[in-house]
C-alpha cells in the first residue's frame, strides 16, 4: 500500500509556474520520493524517474525549450536521459530564469523612479517660472480698466458715461475724495518743506 501511495505522489507531482513552490524544491520532493522507493526495496531506475521529472513539468511551458533540446540531444547522442543531468539542468534554468525576474523587477523600478523624479523636477521648474500676466481680453485703454469695453464704460468718454448706476458713483466720489485728500496733502507737504528751506517767506 505503501509503494502505491508513493508511485501516486510521483504521478501527481507536478511544478506550478510562479506558484507556491520553487523548482529547486519541486526536484528536491522528487528525489526524496524517490529515495523512499529504494528504502522499501523498490528502486526506480534512472529511465522511470527522468520520466517522471518529465511527466511533472507538465504545467510549465517555459521549460519545455529546455526539455525538447535535452531529448533531441538524447536522441542524436543514443544515450538515455539521465536524472541527474535533467535536475542540473532545471536546477541552472531555474537559477538562470529568477536572475532575469529579479533584474527586470530592478530595472522597472528604476524606470518608475526616474519618472517620478522627473515628473517632481517638472512640477518645480513650472512652480519656479515667474507667472506672466496675460492682459484681459476686455481692456478698455480710456479708463485703464479690465473686464469691460469702450460701449460699457461709465467714465467720461465712455459709452456709458451719464448713465452710471448708484453703486458706481457712490465707489468712484468716495476714490474722488481719497484723491483729493492725497493731493492736498502733497500741497501741504510741499509749503511746509518751502517754508523750511526759505525761512523768509514768513514773513
Amino acid at each position: 500500500m505503501f509503494k502505491t501511495d508513493l508511485l501516486a505522489w510521483l504521478q501527481n507531482s507536478h511544478f506550478i509556474e510562479n506558484g507556491e513552490v520553487a523548482m529547486c524544491d519541486h526536484l528536491a520532493n522528487l528525489v526524496v520520493l524517490k529515495e523512499h522507493h529504494a528504502k522499501i526495496s523498490c528502486p526506480l531506475s534512472n529511465a522511470s524517474f527522468a520520466s517522471y521529472i518529465f511527466t511533472s513539468l507538465f504545467l510549465a511551458p517555459s521549460y519545455k525549450p529546455l526539455l525538447t533540446m535535452i531529448t533531441a540531444n538524447a536522441c542524436i547522442t543514443g544515450k538515455p536521459v539521465s536524472s541527474q543531468d535533467l535536475i542540473l539542468h532545471l536546477s541552472e534554468e531555474a537559477n538562470d530564469a529568477a536572475i532575469k525576474n529579479s533584474i527586470n523587477q530592478h530595472h522597472k523600478a528604476m524606470i518608475a523612479a526616474h519618472a517620478i523624479a522627473k515628473g517632481k523636477s517638472k512640477d518645480i521648474k513650472e512652480k519656479s517660472k515667474p507667472k506672466e500676466k496675460r492682459k484681459d481680453e476686455h481692456h478698455y485703454d480710456n479708463c485703464k480698466q479690465d473686464r469691460h469695453t469702450n460701449n460699457q464704460c461709465f467714465e467720461e468718454g465712455g459709452g456709458m458715461a451719464g448713465k452710471a448706476p448708484d453703486w458706481w458713483i457712490k465707489k468712484h466720489k468716495s476714490k474722488g475724495k481719497d484723491k483729493a485728500k492725497s493731493a492736498n496733502a502733497a500741497k501741504t507737504e510741499e509749503k511746509i518743506m518751502k517754508l523750511m528751506l526759505h525761512p523768509s517767506l514768513l514773513v
